[in-house]
């Protein structure tokens, strides 16, 4: 999916909310503490797809590694503030 594509979904998205009846979007409010985070994880899925030829690294690797690597680094900056 592109990003222009996935423009395109939230647009239709809110165009069906705005046409919706007012039962229905009260209905939508009441599910709102479920939609919300899997709104979240898919927005990252979709960031994920769009990036990964710029990752170019597997989520569990990018996930995996950063924890260490970042120890790693603050460890080389502090060998080297201290010659």
């Amino acid at each position: 999916m592109t990003l222009d594509g996935f423009l395109t979904f939230l647009t239709l998205a809110a165009a069906i909310y705005a046409l919706a009846s007012s039962v229905a979007r009260l209905r939508a409010r009441f599910g709102l503490a479920i939609q919300i985070p899997v709104a979240v994880l898919a927005l990252a899925l979709v960031g994920y797809l769009e990036f990964f030829q710029a990752l170019g690294q597997p989520l569990t690797t990018i996930l995996l590694n950063n924890i260490s690597y970042n120890k790693t680094v603050d460890i080389i900056f502090v060998v080297k503030a201290n010659p």
